[in-house]
C-alpha cells in the first residue's frame, strides 16, 4: 500500500494511508494552505490546495475556519448519537428516492473494483467462521456434550443444507461468534462502499459493538416472528421498517433502540422500494446458482454491498452513487468516519 508523508505545524508526519490522509483533510485537521504531502513517485513535496485529483474541492480551506463554539453536530432531531466529526450532513429522511437498479448497478461496480480485496475478506470469514464451528464441535464431543437438535451454524446458515449439531452452550457460542465476525463484515461493507480502508483486520474490530447487535439480533428476530404470525405482511414492513439496525450499530455505535429508530428514519418513503432491492439481490443469486454455481464467487461480494450502499444513499442521497470527477475515488471517501 502507497504511504503518504505529510506536514502539520511545520512538522512533518506520517506514513499514512491515502484514505487515512484524506480524512484529515476533509475533517478540517490540516492547513490546505499551509500543509503539504508527498509519497514515493513525488519529485518533491505539494500543498495539499494544489492537490483537488485527490482531495476534490471540499475540503476545510482551513484549520481557522472551524468554529470551536458552534454546537456538536447530532443526527436527525437530536435523537441520537452524535454524528462522526467530519461527516456530511444528512439528507432530510424520505426526501430521496432509492433507485434500486442504480444501487445494483453501483454496487456492481464496487465489486468489480474491489474484487481482489472482496474476495480476500471473503475466503478469510469463511475460513475461520468453518473453523470455528469445527473446533466447537470437536470440544462437544471430546467433553461428551450431547447435542439438542440441529442448529444453523455460523456461514453454514448462508448455504443449503449446511447445518451443524451443538449442545446449548454450543449453540450460544457459535451465534455469538458469528455475530461478532459478521459485525466485522458489514464494518468492510461500509467502509468500501465509502471509499475508506478496509482490511482482513477488520473482520476482527467490532467486539465493543457485540452485545448491543446480540440484543438487537434477538430484538429484530422476535418482531419478525410476531410479524410474520400475523398473516406476513406485518412482517415484512417491519423487516423493511428495521434492516438496517445492524448497519446504525456499526456505523454510529447507537444502543439498542437508537438502532431500530436511526433505521425507521432511514427508510421513510422507501420501503417499497427497498423490498425491491430485495427482489434484484435474490435475482442475483439465482443468476449466480444458475450460472452453474461458479457465478456465485461474483454474485455473492456483489450483494454483500446492496445493503451498505442503500444505507450510505438514505443517509447521503445521490453522492453515494458517485466518484470524484475525472477519478475513481468514491465521492464519500473520506467524509463519513465510522465510529
Amino acid at each position: 500500500m502507497q504511504q503518504w508523508y505529510y506536514t502539520k505545524n511545520g512538522e512533518r508526519q506520517g506514513p499514512v494511508s491515502l484514505v487515512n490522509l484524506q480524512g484529515l483533510a476533509y475533517r478540517g485537521e490540516l492547513d490546505v494552505q499551509k500543509d503539504m504531502v508527498w509519497t514515493d513517485g513525488m519529485p518533491d513535496w505539494k500543498l495539499i490546495n494544489h492537490m483537488d485529483d485527490l482531495f476534490g474541492s471540499n475540503v476545510a480551506t482551513s484549520v481557522e475556519n472551524v468554529n470551536p463554539y458552534a454546537a456538536p453536530g447530532t443526527s436527525p432531531n437530536n435523537l441520537l448519537a452524535q454524528s462522526p466529526a467530519g461527516s456530511l450532513d444528512e439528507v432530510a429522511p424520505g426526501s430521496v428516492k432509492l433507485d434500486a437498479v442504480a444501487i445494483a448497478k453501483r454496487a456492481f461496480t464496487l465489486t468489480k473494483r474491489h474484487f481482489g480485496l472482496l474476495m480476500g475478506i471473503g475466503i478469510t470469514y469463511l475460513v475461520v467462521v468453518v473453523g470455528v464451528e469445527l473446533g466447537l464441535s470437536a470440544i462437544e464431543g471430546a467433553l461428551g456434550w450431547n447435542t439438542f437438535g440441529t442448529f444453523p451454524g455460523g456461514f453454514g446458515a448462508k448455504l443449503p443444507e449446511a447445518t451443524t449439531q451443538h449442545s446449548i452452550a454450543g449453540f450460544l457460542a457459535s451465534t455469538v461468534f458469528s455475530m461478532f465476525i459478521g459485525l466485522g463484515l458489514a464494518r468492510c461493507c461500509l467502509s468500501l462502499v465509502s471509499g475508506d480502508e478496509a482490511t482482513i483486520a477488520t473482520l476482527f474490530s467490532q467486539g465493543p459493538k457485540l452485545i448491543n447487535a446480540l440484543l438487537a439480533s434477538l430484538l429484530f428476530g422476535l418482531m419478525i416472528m410476531a410479524g410474520l404470525l400475523l398473516l406476513i405482511v406485518p412482517g415484512i414492513i417491519l423487516m423493511l421498517r428495521y434492516s438496517f439496525y445492524q448497519e446504525a450499530i456499526v456505523d454510529r455505535n447507537l444502543g439498542v433502540m437508537d438502532a431500530f429508530k436511526y433505521s425507521a428514519r432511514l427508510t421513510q418513503n422507501n420501503r417499497l422500494n427497498l423490498f425491491g432491492l430485495g427482489v434484484i439481490s435474490m435475482l442475483i443469486v439465482l443468476a449466480g446458482v444458475l450460472a452453474f454455481f461458479v457465478g456465485l464467487i461474483f454474485a455473492i461480494p456483489w450483494i454483500s454491498l446492496i445493503t451498505p450502499l442503500a444505507y450510505r444513499f438514505l443517509q447521503y442521497g445521490e453522492k453515494a452513487l458517485t466518484d470524484q470527477p475525472r477519478s475513481e475515488i468514491e465521492s464519500l471517501r473520506g467524509q463519513c468516519p465510522i465510529t
